[in-house]
């Protein structure tokens, strides 16, 4: 299994971060592996919500379906894979929200279960899922602190 975890200050509040990445269809905005999010369950997001990710993967175009399996506000939120395929086996996203003196400490942590050639690579995949985590983590600090604070 590969895991990764990495974190970020965003000059912000737990509250503005929660409500900024938990509105999943900012994801396209932030994430780089992903072009387009779409909720497939009914009513605001929480525990039990399922939505789809489309994006790029081995030059195809990907469909992921998610479902939030941990959604405790302004604290945590754990979204697992629930389309299994040739080449991942199990996957789980998680972010947890800590409040600091200038904004909110934000740790990301994702595990992944590849299957048959792709276990063999994994440290080259391990690689490339750090660099894209840090990536994809300076995309979400810049673009919330670039939201104008509500007065």
């Amino acid at each position: 299994m590969l895991t990764v975890e990495n974190s970020v200050v965003i000059n912000k509040p737990v509250e503005q971060v929660w409500n900024f990445l938990t509105d999943f269809k900012n994801t396209p905005k932030w994430d780089i592996g992903v072009l387009q999010t779409r909720q497939t369950s009914e009513g605001p997001a929480g525990l039990g919500t399922t939505f789809q990710n489309i994006g790029p993967f081995l030059g195809k175009t990907a469909i992921r379906e998610y479902k939030v399996t941990e959604y405790e506000v302004n604290n945590k939120v754990t979204v697992k894979l629930m389309t299994p395929s040739k080449s991942i086996q199990n996957a789980v996203v998680c972010y947890v929200f800590k409040p600091t003196k200038n904004g909110t400490k934000l740790t990301f942590m994702g595990s992944v279960e590849f299957r048959g050639f792709f276990r063999l690579i994994q440290p080259i995949l391990l690689q490339r899922a750090k660099k894209d985590g840090e990536g994809d983590l300076s995309n979400l600090k810049n673009l919330i602190e670039a939201q104008i604070d509500n007065i």
